[in-house]
């Protein structure tokens, strides 16, 4: 992969973080509140979610993120689609 290819891989990874948690903001869960769960510090999340001075988001990261949130870490890492919010409640209403 060239340079190039690396950012724009980089850009979409931060791209679908902020999604996730803007997602987990809608449904009340504060930055600082993931920081603790994530055990990640608010400045190093800021930074994440903006791409700057990171070159790739922590494994051990998205592992706590899964852990407490069901974010699955391929999602984030473009190695899978989103689903869409109908279909997880339809897999909750099921259940």
């Amino acid at each position: 992969m060239d340079k190039i290819q690396k950012k724009r891989e980089q850009e979409n990874q931060s791209t679908r973080l902020r999604e996730v948690l803007s997602a987990l903001k809608k449904h009340g869960i504060s930055q600082k509140a993931i920081s603790v769960d994530c055990k990640i510090s608010e400045d190093k999340l800021s930074r994440l979610k903006t791409g700057e001075k990171i070159k790739n988001i922590p494994d051990s990261f998205l592992e706590e993120l899964q852990k407490n949130y069901h974010i699955n870490p391929k999602y984030i890492r473009l190695e899978s689609e989103p689903v869409s919010y109908t279909h997880l409640r339809a897999h909750e209403t099921s259940a």
